[in-house]
């Protein structure tokens, strides 16, 4: 759901917690055994161990749902 760069920074930032999924084509919760690891994200300051640019990302007050 999210951009190509904010995907890859977030697999950088917690390779514990996520994983590239199979297809290449997203980043994917890492379940191992059915846990997950979140030591990177207890570890980074308020769980974002990198700075997200929301400027990439559309205002609330002017998002539009298109059910189409």
């Amino acid at each position: 759901m999210h951009s190509p760069e904010v995907q890859e920074q977030v697999l950088q930032a917690h390779p514990d917690l996520f994983r590239r999924h199979e297809t290449g084509r997203f980043a994917t919760l890492a379940v191992h055994d059915g846990r997950l690891d979140v030591s990177s994200v207890v570890d980074a300051p308020f769980g974002a161990a990198f700075e997200l640019d929301t400027d990439q990302f559309t205002p609330v007050s002017q998002w539009r749902f298109d059910p189409g």
